[in-house]
């Protein structure tokens, strides 16, 4: 899920001003690359429009955070462009494994699951898969399917939107707008460099890993945190296991509860000098293979930090029925 990022940063803009109105996400597992496209890019403040685009150019399409956060994942192109007086974007990227796009399965035998967002209120509108009746706003693909699409609707459409078309058409005959951050609804949050941006793209991916497992779970309560520190301070281990990984550690536990299967178990972590990690399950009920798979998969997306010494830290982790 961290490796959505382009995509919640283009979508985080559509809470405030500028409107994504539909994504389609297309997968092929063989060559393990994907598209994402984003269909109708507006702002519903049209006094903001140089602005407000010149955010996601230099946000999204420029910057390279989302890159340096997501080493694992290949980037390899990113636009904007008129699809008929219509301003779309898309992004062509490339992944090690499925479930660093998105897609999760329990098993080998198991079919591919995909979630929407639930707290950005997404609605699936069209899928080559299966749409799951037990799990609102999940999609279902056959475990050999190769080449998998799904379209989600992100925004509602008032009719007083203004495109950006006319801004893209602009800087790119190479002029440069103004972005005025007194106009900008971020402007505030984001303080002289801007870099809130990438905490609410990070913020954005955890919500839709924890929609995903919420979605996933039914009526059972899932537990994971906070994580534990010893010999390091608490800031440091938030820093480490942030919003992101641990929604995305909801995921990995979410499946034994649609499975109807409680358990408590703690993922130990030991930290050593360099930030190099190692780490093992202590649980009431034998460590499940594919669970802990996911949790070291999950890991690796965290950054621990280098305090010359080793440390550890604790995370519980619980389904309750």
């Amino acid at each position: 899920m961290r490796k959505l990022l382009f995509m919640a940063s283009l979508l985080a803009l559509a809470t405030a001003c500028p409107k994504v109105e539909r994504k389609v996400y297309t997968f092929d597992l063989k060559a393990k690359t994907g598209v994402l496209y984003f269909e109708n890019i507006v702002t519903d403040a049209p006094e903001s429009a140089d602005g407000d685009f010149m955010e996601i150019v230099n946000k999204v399409v420029r910057g390279t955070k989302l890159e340096e956060e997501n080493p694992g994942w290949n980037i390899a192109k990113k636009e904007l462009y008129d699809n008929s007086g219509r301003l779309d974007g898309k992004m062509e990227f490339s992944f090690s494994d499925a479930s660093g796009a998105g897609l999760y399965k329990y098993d080998k035998k198991a079919p591919y699951i995909w979630c929407a967002s639930r707290e950005e209120e997404e609605t699936i509108v069209a899928t080559n898969g299966t749409r799951i009746a037990e799990l609102p706003g999940c999609v279902a693909w056959d475990r050999k399917a190769t080449e998998l699409s799904v379209t989600v609707r992100t925004a509602t459409m008032s009719g007083t939107e203004a495109p950006l078309t006319d801004q893209w058409k602009r800087w790119s005959n190479g002029e440069e707008l103004k972005s005025d951050s007194s106009s900008n609804p971020f402007g505030g949050m984001m303080g002289g460099d801007g870099g809130s941006m990438d905490a609410l793209a990070e913020g954005f991916a955890g919500g839709l890993a924890s929609g995903m497992a919420d979605a996933m779970a039914g009526d059972a309560k899932l537990t994971v945190g906070p994580a534990k520190p010893t010999g390091a301070s608490q800031e440091e281990a938030d820093k480490a296991i942030g919003s992101l990984q641990q929604a995305t550690l909801k995921v990995c536990i979410a499946t034994a509860a649609a499975e109807q299967k409680a358990f408590s178990e703690t993922l130990q972590v030991e930290v050593a000098a360099d930030g190099t990690f190692a780490a093992s399950v202590k649980g009431s009920t034998a460590a499940d293979a594919e669970r802990e798979k996911c949790y070291q998969e999950t890991l690796q997306s965290a950054t621990f930090p280098k305090l010359g010494k080793a440390w550890s830290l604790a995370i519980p982790l619980a389904v309750e029925l």
